[in-house]
């Protein structure tokens, strides 16, 4: 390990035990792998080049076996970071991380220049439709993202959940393809819009607001915020809207008199989206 540049290069400025013992770990766990299971081939993204080898040399020096490694290129945001769980704006794939609203919402607010590549990568999509879709110009190419996160949602979570997530993603910012022009083997098309019913929702007994219900309260109820400390920083800084409109501050309450038809429609961002429903 000590001979690897990658190594030398963090040695100069500090590399912590857990960073210097993941080689350790993936380098035996391909010993154990091809030991009991046989496995001859380790895949991974570029920056596990070094693990992978390490591992490859285990497996020479323990077993006197041959084993092979491969890498890929990484899948990169486009202001250059790698998807990440420790990455700001992370997605994951359990629905309790990211629900498939959230998820759908990742994908339909992807960079222009990134919709083909993310389509060729994300939907099985044929590849002369994801070149066509991915040359669209704007506003037009909006409906080629409306695609790729339909079928990304779809591949991950199921027809049904991708269908809600895009009848949700309607319901609030309208069809980016409302005339239907451009057409795609897709089944988004056949999907009827429905209401706002379609977004994510929570149940608050409506005792509650009897007394009323602050902002902050309101929104980590709706799980747009895990602590209190979370909801004042988001309206604080201005991201936090209730049916629409921005809250004026902390210490904003809500009543009978602010639910209309017993409901609210909570965001926070641009792209979080929770209805409250009381009952």
């Amino acid at each position: 390990m000590l001979t690897a540049e990658s190594v030398k290069m963090r040695l100069e400025t500090g590399l912590s035990f857990l960073e210097f013992n993941y080689t350790l770990l993936q380098s035996y766990d391909y010993y154990v792998l091809r030991r009991d299971y046989d496995c001859e081939l380790q895949l991974g993204g570029q920056d596990q080049w070094g693990n992978i080898v390490s591992g490859v040399d285990l497996c020479r020096r323990m077993l006197s076996q041959e084993v092979h490694g491969t890498t890929f290129p990484l899948l990169l945001k486009s202001d250059g970071q790698k998807f990440g769980k420790t990455a700001s704006g992370a997605i994951w794939l359990a629905e309790d991380r990211t629900s498939p609203f959230e998820y759908y919402q990742f994908w339909r607010n992807v960079d222009d220049s990134e919709v083909a590549r993310l389509m060729g990568f994300f939907t099985t999509l044929p590849m002369d439709e994801v070149k066509r879709l991915g040359s669209l110009e704007a506003p037009a190419i909006n409906r080629a993202k409306e695609i790729l996160a339909f079928e990304a949602t779809q591949m991950a979570h199921g027809t049904a959940k991708a269908e809600e997530a895009f009848k949700a993603s309607v319901q609030q910012f309208g069809l980016s393809d409302p005339d239907g022009k451009t057409e795609t083997s897709s089944n988004i098309k056949t999907i009827q819009v429905n209401t706002k019913q379609d977004l994510p929702t929570v149940t608050v007994a409506k005792a509650e607001l009897e007394n009323g219900l602050t902002a902050i309260v309101l929104f980590k109820k709706a799980g747009l915020a895990n602590t209190n400390s979370e909801a004042r920083r988001l309206i604080q800084q201005g991201g936090a809207y209730v049916n629409e409109e921005q809250v004026a501050g902390i210490d904003v309450v809500y009543d009978s008199k602010n639910v209309a038809d017993g409901e609210l429609i909570l965001r926070a961002g641009k792209k979080r989206y929770k209805r409250v429903v009381f009952e």
